[in-house]
């Protein structure tokens, strides 16, 4: 199992231990992977996000290194036929759906009971371009849910 916190801070909790944004590439590996349990990523996909200035070779010897540090870390991947993919039972995130918040979770939250925090708290990607794209999406639909 691989939780990914999100709400105000960027921590990934794995079978084998914590990785935090200092991991860099793994860390964004693992972010984006679980983030999107479920989807099969191509490996030029996740080295174009991850790797971008790295020639393919090293780039794609990198990701190897990558997944083999997750399964290491207890992170169960399908990696058949060109794809990686996190079964979806196989991740989770501590993101709230809007339709799951509660009529007293939004009350709480327009009384100033509790509070919204920002999606990855401080975290910014290793690699501009793609990788920042990607997650700055994320953000921004977090973002515009929780503002609702």
């Amino acid at each position: 199992m691989l939780h990914v916190r999100t709400m105000g801070t960027a921590m990934i909790e794995t079978p084998g231990g914590r990785l935090g944004p200092e991991a860099e590439r793994i860390f964004a590996l693992a972010l984006v992977l679980g983030l999107s349990p479920g989807r099969s990523w191509t490996r030029d996909e996740l080295c174009e996000l991850i790797w971008p200035d790295a020639p393919a070779r090293n780039a794609r010897q990198n990701l190897r290194q990558g997944l083999y540090r997750l399964r290491g870390l207890g992170v169960e991947m399908d990696c058949g036929g060109g794809g990686v993919t996190l079964a979806p039972h196989h991740g989770s995130t501590d993101i709230v759906p809007s339709s799951d918040l509660s009529e007293a979770l939004a009350e709480d939250i327009l009384t100033g009971r509790r509070y919204i925090v920002p999606f990855l708290g401080t975290y910014e990607p290793p690699t501009t371009g793609a990788l920042r794209d990607h997650l700055g999406g994320i953000r921004t639909q977090v973002h515009g849910v929780l503002q609702q």
